[in-house]
């Protein structure tokens, strides 16, 4: 696993545990923004790849 692969699988870590932490009204594109997404859809393409699921399925 090269640098980029680890750090793109940290970033989505870090935006999964902003997610979790307001489970009641969880905010995709602030955690995104947050844990250093440029936008919500760069965000959902590597939750697709990362879980083989839609962030509202999951």
């Amino acid at each position: 696993m090269g640098p980029k692969e680890l750090l793109r699988i940290i970033r989505f870590q870090n935006a999964i545990d902003e997610l979790t932490k307001t489970v009641s009204k969880p905010d995709m594109t602030r955690a995104a923004l947050d844990t250093g997404y440029y936008d919500q859809s760069h965000f959902i393409k590597d939750f697709k790849e990362f879980t083989n699921h839609t962030p509202s399925k999951y």
